[in-house]
């Protein structure tokens, strides 16, 4: 197919596809004025009156095009004509039912559309499928756009048919794909190929008979007649805007905004590690994560996981690498928080928070999902979505998304106790990392559960790469406030700095603290001994800390504060920390003695072993961060 054959091919296809994409926006808005108990919505009625205009202008173009046609049609050139007279005929009758809807409404009677909206649907699904399967392959495949794509003239066409041409040469051949790069320039602009082809067809194409010409010109002039003009975005931004605020709660970004920034320099050693450095035993492998398609970011507490987590999310460095594998990647992010408003460590909040972001940046997956979910046009508010449709509605949208996709979710161990773990890791493992193309992050405190439901995705632990970022932030801070100190001598300052490293142990929380508590002694003219004494005393800030990490356990706390009492007696009666068989033991014997009479002990010392770990877990993190 000659360059200039395929231009015209790929313009009059385009339209057609933009037929039934207005075609079925007609039949969504009308099944959601119809379906209202409720007088209709004047932003639906004017969604619905702009999108029959824009189907018949582009049914228009349709016609005008092979209208100025030379030769006699192909079956190819019949077949899209029906195809694009037939929605336009069906969408114009469901609008004519719903207009006498809205006027028996008034007078207190109902008409039934039902049938009709369901007619159109089944129409427009047939036409659909053809397209994509067989017409598109026949009039213009990969091949034909990429050869159109190195044109000269190629930057000068229609914005509309050039993104349609960009998308097919990408082997791209589903609808929503192809027009919903840039919908608002789509229904803004309108195709105006018709211009440009008419002005190319007349010398390319061979001659045609006088009444096909006649018949054509004919049905231009009655639609023309019934074209009424009107504003698209408007429209179509008003419904946009009403889902995404329908999203939206107060606290949304509250978690993300406390997060306080790294220090200087910190964590660049990450994006080392993606460029080729060697690989760390804890890492298990740069070239193993991105094989996965999921990752964990695990850390005791204070460590820094979130601002780990945050700092990647906003580098311009991650979208930089990842770019690398895959074009226009979008990042989605969510911190679960349970210190704050219930809705913030909750499944419900984080799904909310991803599919705002979603449509912020995919704003053409809003008629997508208003096409497959007619009824999410009357929610208002956050109360309006149950936790089943908002899972159905983000799984759709991510599953309808050309981009590929990146989640990064903060803080599992943060998920309120109402939701649970196991409701958070059966969203994330068997929903969300199903979709095609998404790849997520999660980031944990390594909690019992979690530990082992997360211990197959690779891992990151940022207590242990974070150390000579701790160094290098208490160096920085010790060699400013010892500069109070005229008796110091860098051995001592060194000193200074590998004790607080050691005792932080990766817990960039104690550091901060810690530091801070230097600095206040410094301050009221502290000796090198006083400071001293300040390191071996645990910084009061952190006693609250420990306090909290203990209440996490919800509903579980009084059954295990007991068990870890006892445990704590242990200790203190041996006057040092028992070894594990000791422990166990203790808790209870049989299942040891069972060693030696039961085929069942490996088991009973599993089971054991997890009792004992989810009474001590919150203790133990204590005790070490201590």
């Amino acid at each position: 197919m000659p360059g200039l054959e395929a231009m015209v091919a790929l313009g009059l296809v385009c339209n057609v596809f933009q037929v039934i994409s207005f075609a079925k926006e007609v039949r969504y808005v009308s099944k959601s004025i119809c379906e209202s108990s409720e007088p209709p919505d004047a932003t639906l009625v004017a969604s619905l009156d702009v999108n029959l205009v824009n189907l018949n202008k582009v049914f228009a173009e349709v016609k005008t095009t092979i209208a100025a046609a030379t030769r006699p049609l192909t079956s190819n050139d019949t077949e899209l004509l029906e195809i694009s007279k037939e929605c336009t005929k069906a969408a114009r009758a469901l609008q004519a039912k719903v207009a006498n809807t809205k006027i028996a409404a008034a007078k207190g009677n109902r008409v039934r559309v039902g049938s009709s909206i369901e007619q159109l649907e089944k129409l427009l699904k047939i036409h659909q499928k053809t397209l994509e399967t067989r017409l598109l392959i026949n009039i213009c495949n990969k091949e034909n756009a990429i050869m159109v794509q190195q044109q000269q003239d190629f930057n000068n066409i229609n914005a509309t048919l050039r993104q349609f041409i960009g998308a097919l040469a990408e082997g791209e051949t589903r609808m929503e794909v192809l027009l919903g790069r840039e919908a608002t320039s789509i229904k803004n602009h309108v195709t105006k190929t018709a211009d440009t082809l008419q002005q190319t067809v007349v010398g390319q194409l061979a001659s045609e008979s006088k009444a096909t010409r006649a018949e054509v010109s004919l049905a231009i002039r009655d639609i023309e007649s019934g074209i009424v003009r009107s504003e698209v975005r408007g429209a179509d931004k008003a419904i946009h805007d009403r889902l995404l605020q329908s999203l939206k709660y107060p606290t949304l970004n509250e978690r993300r905004k406390q997060i306080v920034d790294p220090y200087a320099k910190t964590f660049q050693w990450v994006y080392g590690d993606l460029e080729g450095e060697p690989e760390s035993d804890h890492n298990r492998g740069s070239s193993e994560r991105r094989k996965r398609d999921a990752a964990l970011i695990r850390g005791k507490a204070g460590s820094g996981k979130s601002t780990f987590i945050k700092f990647l999310v906003e580098d311009p460095r991650t979208k930089v690498h990842l770019a690398k594998s895959s074009k226009e990647a979008l990042i989605l992010s969510h911190f679960i928080w349970r210190a704050g408003q219930l809705i913030e460590g909750s499944i419900k909040g984080m799904l909310c928070s991803l599919l705002h972001q979603l449509l912020v940046a995919e704003c053409s997956l809003t008629p997508i999902l208003m096409d497959q979910f007619p009824n999410t046009t009357k929610k208002d508010t956050i109360s309006d979505w149950s936790d089943k449709k908002l899972g159905e509605v983000i799984d759709y949208a991510l599953r309808n998304t050309s981009r590929p996709l990146y989640l990064f979710i903060d803080g599992l161990d943060e998920i309120h106790e109402s939701d649970g773990q196991f409701a958070l890791l059966d969203v994330l493992e068997e929903e969300l990392r199903h979709v095609p193309g998404l790849k997520i992050c999660v980031s944990s405190r390594p909690e019992p559960v979690l530990k082992d439901l997360l211990s197959k995705y690779p891992m990151l632990q940022v207590h242990d790469l974070a150390r000579q970022d701790i160094r290098n932030f208490t160096a920085s801070i010790l060699r400013k406030e010892f500069k109070q100190l005229s008796d110091a001598t860098d051995e001592q300052l060194s000193k200074f700095i590998n004790t607080v490293c050691d005792m932080a142990d990766g817990v960039f929380l104690w550091v901060t603290l810690a530091l801070r508590s230097l600095q206040s002694g410094l301050a009221k003219g502290d000796s090198l001994s006083d400071l001293e004494r300040r390191l071996e005393a645990l910084p009061p800030d952190l006693k609250n800390l420990y306090r909290a990490m203990w209440n996490r356990l919800g509903i579980d706390e009084e059954i295990y504060r007991q068990d870890a009492a006892t445990y704590l007696n242990l200790v203190l009666i041996a006057g040092k920390l028992p070894n594990m068989a000791s422990f166990l033991v203790l808790q209870n014997p049989l299942p040891i003695l069972s060693v030696f009479f039961c085929d069942k002990c490996y088991l009973d010392l599993s089971v054991s072993m997890r009792r004992f770990w989810s009474r001590i877990f919150k203790l133990r993190e204590s005790l070490q961060s201590a």
